[in-house]
């Protein structure tokens, strides 16, 4: 069973077990909407290698309460240490000649969840397009592009308050978040609207994907 905790100023925690019974950490912090100037930090400190690193998150994590500050000694101690920035790149076009971008390299998702569904969409589409159009790579490749780019907008698009549900940046933030959690797991209403009305929300064919005639 996994543990999940957050604090004022956008910090999360989320602690766990892998299959070997090894304990794994994630610590998050999620910057003031707009405030573009709050990762600088982070980066200087990623220039100082994992020493540098180290210091940047137990100094942003002090006073944070819960388990943080025997988190914070197991990871001084650690050898599996990673951090890395979380950014979301959007590409003004996924080809540049025979050079075609698909997948994360090319529309990475950010918190929607939906990665893996736009990349095996986006390899199913160049591969149709391609086919589609044999003989003319160019007209393969416009396809491809023009297939994928409703999804595009649609699917990086963040869901909304995810930010505010996730790390809340104030005390009154938080307050609020934890009673709405509260209500629902009390009130079993995911429970109920999952059963009723889960039908509702699916589409099988949301985005009309089209249907290729392969040749081998």
């Amino acid at each position: 069973m996994g543990h999940a905790y957050s604090a004022v100023g956008g910090r999360f925690i989320a602690a766990g077990s892998d299959p070997s019974g090894l304990t794994r950490v994630v610590l998050m912090g999620l910057n003031p909407p707009g405030d573009h100037s709050a990762s600088v930090s982070f980066c200087d400190a990623m220039k100082k290698g994992d020493d540098g690193l180290k210091q940047f998150v137990a100094s942003h994590y002090e006073g944070a309460g819960w388990k943080t500050g025997e988190i914070m000694g197991r990871m001084f101690d650690s050898t599996d240490f990673y951090a890395n920035e979380i950014v979301q790149v959007k590409t003004p076009s996924l080809c540049n000649g025979r050079f075609i971008l698909v997948g994360d390299a090319g529309y990475a998702a950010g918190f929607t969840g939906a990665g893996t569904t736009l990349a095996i969409t986006g390899a199913y589409l160049l591969a149709g397009e391609i086919n589609k159009h044999a003989g003319d790579l160019e007209a393969g490749i416009r396809g491809y592009e023009e297939q994928m780019r409703p999804m595009i907008s649609k699917l990086q698009k963040a869901p909304p308050l995810i930010r505010t549900i996730l790390a809340p940046q104030t005390a009154w933030g938080l307050w609020v978040r934890n009673r709405i959690f509260a209500f629902v797991a009390w009130s079993r209403i995911l429970e109920f609207a999952q059963k009723h009305f889960a039908s509702a929300f699916a589409s099988s064919d949301k985005f009309g994907l089209p249907e290729y005639e392969w040749v081998a």
